[in-house]
Parts: structure tokens; sequence; C-alpha cells
């Protein structure tokens, strides 16, 4: 069904006549055929039962109207069409448009970086001369599931959002004024999220078919 609607937003006069015009043409040109028949097959294996085969639909409608086949980026929005549930789908597009938002907005932990959401999730500062206090840090890897959600785990998995942790250290002086006893250094340690700007563009087509009856 959403196949169908976005055709007929492509065709000037929306009648089932067109469309049936249109899917004519559809298989009777081997590259969009080629486009179909993936979208199908997509659905076939999505694991969400609404959302999904809706956004793919959309995707693979709006590439047939433009008359070329599927770009990388547009095969990496079929993937997650396929491989999140409809409740993750949702989660990963109301997370997006909020980093998307907030990165516009100039926020301090989150920014756009060489077409990329660039998101720094957390931070730890360590202080040499508290060492000996026994405080641990964990350095580990972020657990996508617990900080995230299983949706985020999900991305990371297919290769659509990528961590990074990051180090810099640097050396202070004692200071009476500021009470710092002796000397020391200060390690501090990052943990960024990196995600593909234009995916913002899938959290909305997701937002779109979910407004469908």
């Amino acid at each position: 069904m959403s196949f169908c609607h976005e055709l007929e937003l492509g065709i000037e006069s929306s009648t089932a006549e067109n469309i049936q015009v249109m899917l004519d043409i559809i298989f009777k040109d081997d590259e969009k055929t080629e486009v179909l028949f993936d979208a199908y097959r997509q659905v076939c294996l999505s694991k969400s039962k609404k959302l999904g085969p809706r956004v793919i639909g959309i995707i693979a409608a709006r590439i047939i109207i433009e008359n070329r086949i599927a770009s990388d980026f547009e095969e990496s929005m079929f993937l997650v069409a396929e491989e999140l549930s409809d409740d993750e789908l949702l989660e990963f597009a109301k997370n997006i448009l909020e980093w998307s938002q907030r990165a516009s907005s100039k926020d301090k932990e989150i920014c756009y970086n060489y077409g990329c959401l660039e998101y720094r999730w957390w931070q730890e500062r360590i202080d040499s001369n508290s060492w000996f206090r026994g405080s641990d840090v964990s350095i580990a890897p972020l657990n996508f599931t617990e900080a995230i959600g299983k949706w985020a785990l999900k991305l990371k998995n297919i290769g659509v959002l990528v961590e990074d942790i990051k180090e810099r250290q640097w050396d202070y002086e004692a200071d009476c004024e500021r009470k710092v006893d002796m000397p020391g250094t200060i390690r501090e340690i990052s943990w960024y999220l990196y995600i593909d700007e234009d995916f913002s563009l899938l959290a909305e087509i997701i937002n779109l078919a979910n407004e469908v009856n």
C-alpha cells in the first residue's frame, strides 16, 4: 500500500489506471524490476510487521519514479528497515531526529562532522593523584543495549552506528591557590557514536509510514 501510495504521489493524475500503466512500465524495465523485487525480498525478511515493509515500499517507489537504481545509502536504509522491529524503528527515528535537532542547536555533546552526526556519549576523567584511593573506572566499549537500546546494537552490528573511544591527557602543576598539593596528570576518556547525518531522512520516512492508516 505504501508503495502504491508513493507511486500516486509521483504520478500527475493518480488514478488506478495510471498506477497500472506505471506498474506495466516497471515490469518491462530490468532495473525497475530489480528494485521492486529486491524490495519485495526485504519486505519478506523484515523483522517489522508494519513499519518496515511500509518504509521499504516508500523508498522503492521513490527510486523507481526517479528511474534509477538504489544508491549505497538507500541500500543501508533498506537494511535498517529490514533489521529493526516496529518499536525499534520508532525508537531509532525518535533518537536520530532528536540528535539532529541538538546538533543544529549547537549542543556541546553533538555536532555535524564531515557528513556524520558525532555524539560524545560519555566522558570520564582520571586524576593520577586519585589512583591510590582505589577508584576504578571502566574504559570498556559501550554496552549499546543498556546505554541506548537494542535498536542501537543492531545498527552497530550492520555498520550503520559506529563507536569510537578517544583518550587525551595533560599534566598540571601544584597550585596552592586552587588547593592542588602536588603535580599530576589527567586522563580524559571519551566514548563517541557516529552515524551518517542523512539517516535523518530515514527517520522522517519512518514517521511518515507510521502516519499511514
